[in-house]
């Protein structure tokens, strides 16, 4: 079952993502190495600084 909350990609994805930004890569560099938009990434990692983890 799966549930859709507006989101285009998966929490695995969005976890990686994290990782990244703990470990100090900006948003291009992991924009490139996940496969996804830079501007896909940008909002994740600004929803990063305001909310934390639990924000993406």
């Amino acid at each position: 079952m799966s549930v859709d909350l507006g989101l285009r990609h998966d929490r695995l994805l969005r976890e990686q993502a994290v990782e990244m930004f703990e470990r100090g890569f900006g948003y291009g560099l992991t924009a490139r190495r996940l496969g996804v938009s830079a501007e896909t990434v940008r909002e994740w990692q600004k929803m990063y600084r305001v909310i934390g983890r639990g924000g993406l």
